[in-house]
């Protein structure tokens, strides 16, 4: 059992492993709350684009959002080329860092063990 004072002492460190943690969850689950591409009942395709990539095709309800979701299960640095379709830019949400299509591809690095959620702008 957790005790609740320690927990909140060891939250309002920005230093402790418990408060990163809290921290980096938070951002996620903000950032997926407010995209429609990640409603539970919009479309999800599986890209096969690496055996060492999990990769997602999300689709909003409504069609109008799309969202590449790119999860290197691997422990090495990856570089991958992601087919697009409709866009010329595609931003990271978790990083910020924008990508520019070239002839229907953008060319992603994913550090291991790292996620990024495109979004098509």
């Amino acid at each position: 059992k957790l005790n609740i004072e320690p927990l909140r002492v060891a939250l309002d460190n920005p230093d402790s492993l418990r408060a990163q943690v809290y921290t980096a969850y938070h951002k996620l689950l903000r950032i997926r709350t407010n995209q429609a591409a990640f409603h539970p009942f919009g479309e999800q395709t599986v890209m096969r684009l690496s055996p060492d990539v999990f990769a997602l095709k999300r689709v909003s309800p409504d069609k109008r959002q799309r969202v590449i979701a790119l999860h290197n299960v691997s422990g090495e640095t990856f570089m991958l080329d992601v087919p697009v379709d409709n866009a010329d830019v595609w931003v990271d949400l978790i990083s910020d860092e924008q990508y520019t299509a070239m002839q229907g591809t953008i060319q992603v690095v994913l550090e291991a063990y790292q996620v990024a959620w495109l979004k098509a702008q």
